[in-house]
């Protein structure tokens, strides 16, 4: 895909400042049409597809940053397939659906001429719009990163004929008023070593990041041993329906609306997540939402007996997904903000050494 590379990022990243509670993992990307401003795409883990919005369509509800337009791309190659993808429940937010057309375009880049395949969409359908991030703002698009190999938009590929390593990391780290997220790809998961928590392989039988040997409980509930999946779209925690029944009793949470609430957060423990006898805490305020006077709790049902670990999971705990070893290693993110502060520098100068 690359026809001449002259040297190699070492990665490319995106620091974030979020005062939400809310939150999305994301990539700024320079795009073709207009090469002096960054668009975010939120990264999906969970999908091999690539899409943005047509400007055409979503320019007034969106904005000009968080749209694309075909016609200022003088790169650009329409195809004739048509591009539609559905995104299920399971792993997102809710049920929703995107189409447009399917079009290859140059990635901008210092040190490469690469070509990629993305959908450019001018319908969204469904519960939530996919290209809505966690804290309901508008990005341009998403950017597929699940473990598949082969597919029709090949934005994954384009990227890692970038950078040096074909690395995920990402981490949210929590502080008084606001959360930091970062994400890096191309980041060399060696340098996480020192805060390394354990290494584990991905179940091989899925194009999904998906790990055995976990459970999640309380401290006074029970947990079958289950595969996980990793979800970076996905704003709670979905288990199967014997978990999910022991702590929603054990909270003594209420029903209404279909959702799930308690009065009290102080009476809430943490939830525990296993990974190999390797457990992680996850606390109330990160599966929490607070809503007229009570609080929203961030956990689902589901029927699939797989556990799905969303965005509370991520907070205060970090990822690197290896895509040439197929292997998520675990770590603990820096807590000091002033290394943060440094790293967002890095990024707003675009000095990826």
């Amino acid at each position: 895909m690359a026809v001449k590379l002259f040297k190699k990022l070492l990665f490319l990243g995106l620091l974030s400042v979020s005062f939400a509670d809310n939150l999305s993992f994301k990539l700024g990307l320079r795009l073709e049409d207009n090469l002096n401003d960054v668009r975010n795409f939120i990264v999906d883990t969970t999908s091999s597809n690539d899409f943005v919005l047509n400007s055409r369509q979503f320019l007034r509800p969106a904005g000009k940053h968080n749209t694309f337009n075909p016609d200022k791309s003088s790169t650009l190659e329409k195809l004739t397939r048509q591009y539609s993808v559905d995104y299920i429940e399971l792993y997102n937010d809710a049920n929703s659906s995107v189409k447009g057309i399917l079009v290859e375009d140059a990635l901008f880049s210092p040190v490469a001429n690469v070509r990629f395949r993305f959908g450019v969409v001018d319908t969204v359908e469904g519960q939530v719009n996919p290209a809505k991030s966690n804290d309901g703002q508008w990005s341009v698009g998403r950017v597929g990163l699940d473990r598949s190999t082969k597919g029709q938009t090949t934005l994954k590929q384009g990227l890692f004929d970038l950078v040096l390593e074909h690395t995920l990391c990402g981490s949210i780290v929590e502080s008084e008023d606001a959360h930091i997220v970062s994400t890096d790809l191309g980041y060399p998961s060696s340098r996480y070593e020192s805060s390394k928590i354990i290494a584990i392989p991905a179940e091989t039988n899925s194009n999904l990041w998906k790990i055995s040997s976990v459970k999640v409980s309380l401290q006074n509930t029970q947990s079958s041993v289950r595969s996980a999946v990793l979800s970076t779209t996905l704003d709670a925690l979905s288990l199967p329906v014997n978990e999910f029944s022991g702590i929603i009793k054990e909270f003594g949470a209420v029903k209404e609306n279909g959702e799930y609430y308690v009065e009290d957060l102080s009476k809430l423990s943490n939830i525990l997540v296993s990974v190999k006898e390797i457990v992680f805490e996850v606390k109330p305020s990160a599966f929490t939402e607070p809503v007229n006077q009570r609080y929203r709790l961030k956990l689902r049902s589901n029927t699939e007996n797989v556990f799905v670990l969303g965005t509370p999971f991520w907070i205060n705990n970090g990822y690197c997904l290896d895509f040439v070893k197929n292997e998520v290693t675990f770590f603990k993110p820096s807590q000091d903000l002033s290394l943060l502060q440094k790293k967002q520098v890095r990024y707003a100068l675009n000095l990826y050494a």
